[in-house]
This record gives C-alpha cells, sequence and structure tokens, in this order.
C-alpha cells in the first residue's frame, strides 16, 4: 500500500495481478510438496478473484489438469432463504464463469450448527427453500422464480458441511475431489 500509494481495495486488486504474473514461481512451490491436493483461499471479496482477469489466469494458469473451484457459503451469512438463495446466485455466476469442475462447501459449522442444518436442508431438498421463503407479494414473486431456475438448472447442490477450526469435512471434500478427478480412487503416486 505504501509502495504503490494504494488504499486497501486497489492494494487486493494489485496483489492478484502481482500473483498472476508469478505463475511459475507459484507452480514451483507447489510442485515442491508432492501433495494430492493444493488449496486456494482467495481473499473474502469474491469479484477480485471471480471477475477479475487474473483470478482466470490464476485459476487456470497452474500447470494441473485437475483443477475445480470450491465455492465457500459462510453458515452466518446464509442462515436466511433470502441470504442463501442470494449466495447461490452469486455461486452459480462464479460457476459460469470459470468453467472449471465446481464444489460448494459450508464453513463455520463449528460456529453455527443450528444455521448450517437449515442450510444443509435447502441445498439437499431446495423445494424447503421455497416453502421457507417468508417475503410477500413481488419480492416473494421474484425469490421463488429465482429459486426454481437454480433449481432446475440443478445449480443447487449438497453443500459439503466443513470447519477450518476441527477440520470436520476436509476429507469429504478430499472424496468429493477424488471422485471429480479420479472416479473415487485416491492417488498413490
Amino acid at each position: 500500500m505504501q509502495r504503490y500509494q494504494l488504499g486497501p481495495n486497489g492494494a487486493l486488486v494489485l496483489a492478484t495481478d502481482m500473483v498472476a504474473t508469478k505463475l511459475n514461481e507459484l507452480q514451483e512451490d507447489i510442485d515442491s510438496y508432492r501433495a494430492d491436493y493444493a488449496l486456494f483461499d482467495s481473499p473474502g471479496q469474491v469479484e477480485l478473484f471471480a471477475f477479475r482477469p487474473s483470478g482466470q489466469v490464476i485459476a487456470k494458469g497452474l500447470s494441473s489438469e485437475e483443477r475445480a473451484l470450491l465455492f465457500v457459503y459462510d453458515a452466518w451469512l446464509c442462515n436466511s432463504p433470502e441470504n442463501f438463495l442470494a449466495l447461490s446466485l452469486l455461486a452459480s455466476s462464479v460457476r459460469l464463469r470459470f468453467s472449471i469442475p465446481f464444489i460448494s462447501v459450508l464453513n463455520k459449522i463449528d460456529l453455527a450448527r443450528e444455521e448450517a442444518g437449515r442450510v444443509i436442508s435447502w441445498s439437499s431438498e431446495p423445494e424447503k427453500l421455497i416453502d421457507d421463503l417468508s417475503l410477500k407479494g413481488e419480492d416473494h414473486l421474484l425469490y421463488t422464480y429465482l429459486a426454481d431456475a437454480l433449481i432446475k438448472g440443478e445449480f443447487i447442490e449438497k453443500l459439503i458441511p466443513v470447519s477450518a477450526a476441527t477440520t470436520e469435512g476436509i476429507e469429504d471434500i478430499s472424496g468429493n475431489l477424488s471422485m471429480l478427478f479420479r472416479g473415487g480412487e485416491e492417488s498413490y503416486e
């Protein structure tokens, strides 16, 4: 921020753009770990990574053919059907933008068990989402149409509940990635 005289947002944009220019070095670091999977956490400002060109350069520029995008739903943020639907629309937009395999994850389940249970039910039985919408009039109609379109397009899928603090659900992510890339077979290189 000081070096380029940028504010917080400008610094995040520049940092992301700079990462995109260092993919060879990043790939060397990743390869040195010889890990089955490498997870990258982008800044919480989704538009920074998802809608700027550098995000796609980073996501598609690393050498692995096995890549997927994990979209993280926050259990606190999507605790109402309206918020869940709004985040599902955002997830769908990101999914369409990247055109790579996509896995939806619900985080902070250790901090929001009750909320997480509701959200998981909406993601596994989307009809409950429509039933739980509490809006009236035009708003209800709009949300119902949007929910119906996401359901019919199969853009609402069951979320994988996880906790970074307890590591609960991390094996489920690994299993989903294994199914996605290897038909369920683990790699033992």
